[in-house]
């Protein structure tokens, strides 16, 4: 894998903690317009909509009737995957019931097919300036997940970040405030919930924190890998691709 420079990824150095970030007016005042441009593109500007023609097909592994998967790009390693809704929504609090039933179907078959690879899964997804919800979903071997949801509360609150955990049982429709901008994570090990963690963003939040924390574990538990630009990933097995193509909603559940 190549390891690539993590400075460079973030929109301000993360060398110290969020808490110790300051900025001028004029800084606030452009973030504050950035934000809201983000949150009011349409659909036919959307980098996620696949009714936009600049949508890289390419990296597109399987369509279902709510919601498609692709190959990220730019991922943190080589199987970095994303689940986007059809749906124009910035979260998954926002999603139809119909959309989270087939997203819920699309992690069952991830999970299954990871965990038969001798992987793990981190699903997480960041509900800030962003039009267009992106379900992230990163394999990390089984190797190097002891601990891992401990880890990432504690990498976070060194950056001034705090997660709270979660009930193994709870639904993030059910305990994420409403109007409320937020970062959700959802850590399965061995085919079981291992940690939900969400912290609620007041102010500013580094865009780029699950990179981050791929990149600033005392003891990383993935290595990035080169930029998916042209197409799907060499260590994707082919029947991921057969199973998401002929029959992606029919695995087993998990819980």
């Amino acid at each position: 894998m190549v390891q690539k420079n993590a400075t460079a990824r973030f929109f301000y150095d993360m060398s110290s903690s969020p808490g110790q970030q300051k900025r001028s007016a004029s800084e606030n005042e452009s973030y504050k317009a950035r934000k809201k441009q983000n949150v009011n593109v349409s659909q036919e500007s959307c980098w996620f909509c696949l009714t936009n023609p600049e949508v890289q097909k390419q990296l597109l592994l399987s369509i279902g009737d709510h919601s498609y998967i692709t190959l990220a790009k730019g991922g943190l390693v080589q199987d970095h995957l994303l689940i986007i809704p059809m749906e124009h929504v910035p979260a998954s609090i926002n999603l139809s019931d119909s959309a989270e039933k087939e997203i819920e179907k699309y992690k069952n078959a991830l999970v299954n097919y990871f965990h038969d690879q001798e992987y793990d899964v981190i699903f997480f997804e960041r509900n800030f300036v962003s039009p267009h919800l992106q379900l992230q979903i990163v394999p990390i071997p089984k190797s190097r997940t002891s601990g891992i949801t401990e880890t990432i509360i504690e990498f976070a609150a060194s950056q001034g970040l705090k997660f709270t955990e979660l009930s193994k049982f709870s639904v993030l429709k059910q305990v994420a405030p409403p109007k409320k901008s937020y970062f959700y994570i959802e850590v399965v090990v061995n085919k079981r919930y291992s940690g939900k963690l969400l912290h609620i963003i007041e102010g500013n939040f580094p865009l780029q924190f699950g990179s981050l924390t791929s990149i600033y574990f005392p003891n990383p538990v993935f290595n990035q890998s080169q930029t998916n630009d042209g197409g799907l990933s060499h260590s994707l097995d082919l029947s991921l691709i057969f199973l998401l193509t002929e029959n992606p909603l029919s695995t087993g559940a998990w819980s």
